[in-house]
């Protein structure tokens, strides 16, 4: 059972509904808040999710809810899966408008505003984003401001795009909540059950398939933080690497059959028919670069290992 910390407003409806989904966060969570209350459309609720962390997450977030009605704070008793925390999320949520969120990203002060008020303009479109720009852990930038324009009038184009550039990070985006309201998210054999990214890939087809797409702002709007120095390390072990690689061929077979079930629910089983080659081939195409990422680091591991003998 889940424990409510702070009761807010629960018969007003607003117009946003802002979920955080959290587990330890105490290193960012604090310029997260910091960004999402200074935004400058204020009509929104944040609801909190502690998926049962054991450093000092309860503290500041039960310190800024003191301060703003606004934030709603629900403790989950037992860690669970990003999924399971993220559905509890989307049922929690009454608002006009939905969007999850994470704890080290950041935000303009513009963010909510640009992107409802070009929403607000045109129903067709279901999910909304803006510019980002790839930071730090010393919020320095990574590379140029990136535009995933994902926009097409059909949903084919639409889901061409998607699997063309096949950037997971516009899961942050604003949903219309009406047509994401009700849906369960997808559960698949991610890697990492621990990150939302886990539902990104299986659920974002659905979202591109059901309705429009739309990019908004010229310029970054979102600070997408990449912690440079924590990288995942699986194959260490030699004798791991056949085994990790068996594993995960079979989570892309996986997740190609969660795409596509979700292709035909958000659009028909025709789609889904017509478009699997493309989701068969992206799905291929990640599997071979990460083999070939593998390869590489196998190589720096014998070349620095040769590099140490001759220099002894």
């Amino acid at each position: 059972m889940q424990k409510q910390s702070v009761k807010n407003r629960e018969t007003i409806q607003p117009m946003l509904s802002i979920t955080l989904p959290v587990y330890n966060g105490e290193e960012y969570i604090q310029i997260f808040l910091d960004s999402i209350l200074s935004q400058t459309f204020k009509d929104f609720e944040l609801i909190i999710s502690d998926n049962a962390s054991t450093d000092r997450t309860k503290e500041i977030i039960e310190k800024y809810a003191k301060n703003d009605s606004r934030i709603q704070i629900y403790y989950q008793e037992k860690t669970s899966t990003a999924r399971d925390n993220c559905q509890f999320l989307l049922e929690k949520a009454k608002g006009k408008y939905f969007m999850w969120t994470a704890c080290d990203d950041s935000y303009s002060p513009f963010f909510v505003e640009t992107i409802l008020s070009g929403m607000e303009k045109d129903p067709s479109i279901i999910l909304g984003f803006a510019p980002y720009q790839n930071i730090d852990e010393n919020r320095s930038s990574l590379g140029k401001p990136v535009f995933v324009d994902n926009s097409a009038k059909t949903h084919l184009l639409r889901l061409l795009k998607f699997f063309w550039t096949y950037n997971d990070c516009i899961i942050y985006g604003i949903y219309r909540f009406d047509a994401i309201k009700g849906t369960v998210l997808p559960d698949w054999w991610s890697i990492n059950r621990k990150s939302p990214y886990d539902i990104a890939y299986g659920y974002l087809p659905y979202v591109l398939a059901k309705g429009g797409y739309g990019l908004y702002g010229t310029e970054p709007l979102f600070y997408k933080l990449i912690k440079t120095t924590q990288h995942y390390q699986p194959f260490h072990k030699r004798r791991r690497i056949f085994a990790f690689l068996f594993t995960n061929l079979l989570r892309r077979i996986n997740l190609s059959w969660v795409e596509f079930v979700n292709i035909a629910k958000g659009s028909s089983l025709i789609i889904a028919i017509v478009f699997s080659p493309v989701i068969i081939l992206r799905n291929a195409f990640e599997y071979l670069r990460m083999i070939r990422n593998i390869a590489r680091k196998q190589i720096k591991i014998a070349v620095d290992s040769l590099s140490t003998i001759h220099s002894n």
